[in-house]
Protein backbone atom coordinates (compact mmCIF):
# COMPACT_ATOMS: atom_id res chain seq x y z
CA UNK A 1 0.00 0.00 0.00
CA UNK A 2 1.69 2.89 -1.32
CA UNK A 3 1.41 6.44 -1.18
CA UNK A 4 0.74 6.65 -4.68
CA UNK A 5 -2.28 4.63 -3.87
CA UNK A 6 -3.31 6.56 -1.21
CA UNK A 7 -3.40 9.64 -3.41
CA UNK A 8 -5.45 7.89 -5.99
CA UNK A 9 -8.07 6.99 -3.33
CA UNK A 10 -8.15 11.07 -2.57
CA UNK A 11 -8.36 12.09 -5.92
CA UNK A 12 -11.11 9.45 -6.48
CA UNK A 13 -13.03 10.84 -3.46
CA UNK A 14 -11.75 14.45 -4.36
CA UNK A 15 -13.40 13.71 -7.77
CA UNK A 16 -16.97 11.99 -6.64
CA UNK A 17 -17.48 14.84 -4.59
CA UNK A 18 -16.73 17.31 -7.90
CA UNK A 19 -19.59 14.89 -9.33
CA UNK A 20 -21.81 15.31 -6.56
CA UNK A 21 -21.54 19.26 -6.67
CA UNK A 22 -22.27 19.03 -10.49
CA UNK A 23 -25.58 16.60 -9.86
CA UNK A 24 -27.11 19.37 -7.25
CA UNK A 25 -26.46 21.65 -9.83
CA UNK A 26 -27.84 19.76 -13.00
CA UNK A 27 -30.84 18.60 -10.60
CA UNK A 28 -31.78 22.15 -9.56
CA UNK A 29 -31.08 23.24 -13.34
CA UNK A 30 -33.57 19.75 -14.29
CA UNK A 31 -36.67 20.84 -11.96
CA UNK A 32 -36.73 23.88 -13.30
CA UNK A 33 -36.05 23.54 -17.07
CA UNK A 34 -37.17 19.83 -17.49
CA UNK A 35 -35.35 19.28 -20.99
CA UNK A 36 -33.39 16.29 -22.03
CA UNK A 37 -30.45 18.08 -21.85
CA UNK A 38 -30.42 19.15 -18.65
CA UNK A 39 -31.82 15.60 -17.46
CA UNK A 40 -28.79 14.11 -20.12
CA UNK A 41 -26.51 16.35 -17.81
CA UNK A 42 -27.95 15.07 -14.13
CA UNK A 43 -27.11 11.37 -15.46
CA UNK A 44 -23.46 12.08 -16.33
CA UNK A 45 -23.27 13.52 -12.89
CA UNK A 46 -24.78 10.64 -11.35
CA UNK A 47 -22.96 8.58 -13.57
CA UNK A 48 -19.46 10.30 -12.17
CA UNK A 49 -20.28 9.80 -8.61
CA UNK A 50 -21.04 6.37 -8.56
CA UNK A 51 -18.35 5.43 -10.88
CA UNK A 52 -15.77 7.30 -8.52
CA UNK A 53 -17.24 5.67 -5.29
CA UNK A 54 -16.62 2.65 -6.70
CA UNK A 55 -13.12 3.33 -7.78
CA UNK A 56 -12.20 4.56 -4.31
CA UNK A 57 -14.19 1.57 -2.65
CA UNK A 58 -12.21 -0.62 -5.19
CA UNK A 59 -9.05 1.00 -4.05
CA UNK A 60 -9.32 0.52 -0.68
CA UNK A 61 -10.52 -3.36 -1.24
CA UNK A 62 -8.24 -4.07 -3.01
CA UNK A 63 -5.11 -2.12 -2.28
CA UNK A 64 -2.91 -5.01 -1.63
CA UNK A 65 -3.51 -6.60 -4.45
CA UNK A 66 -1.96 -4.00 -7.11
CA UNK A 67 1.29 -3.81 -8.70
CA UNK A 68 3.44 -0.82 -8.40
CA UNK A 69 3.56 -0.44 -12.14
CA UNK A 70 -0.14 0.32 -12.44
CA UNK A 71 0.12 2.87 -9.30
CA UNK A 72 1.33 5.56 -12.00
CA UNK A 73 -0.98 5.18 -14.46
CA UNK A 74 -3.73 4.78 -12.23
CA UNK A 75 -2.58 8.32 -10.35
CA UNK A 76 -2.51 9.89 -14.49
CA UNK A 77 -6.17 8.86 -15.25
CA UNK A 78 -7.30 9.83 -11.99
CA UNK A 79 -5.51 13.57 -12.25
CA UNK A 80 -6.50 13.84 -15.83
CA UNK A 81 -10.47 12.69 -14.90
CA UNK A 82 -10.09 15.85 -11.86
CA UNK A 83 -8.94 17.85 -14.34
CA UNK A 84 -11.86 17.81 -16.59
CA UNK A 85 -14.46 17.55 -13.79
CA UNK A 86 -12.97 20.53 -12.18
CA UNK A 87 -13.17 22.22 -16.05
CA UNK A 88 -16.63 21.48 -15.98
CA UNK A 89 -17.35 22.28 -12.20
CA UNK A 90 -15.66 25.73 -12.73
CA UNK A 91 -17.92 26.69 -15.98
CA UNK A 92 -20.83 25.25 -14.64
CA UNK A 93 -20.52 27.46 -11.44
CA UNK A 94 -19.02 30.53 -13.75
Amino acid sequence: MGLIMWINVGIAIANALMALALGSVYARNHREIGSPLTLGLLLFAAFFLLHNGLIAYHYLTMMSKFIVVNEGWLLVENLLQAGGLGALLYATMR
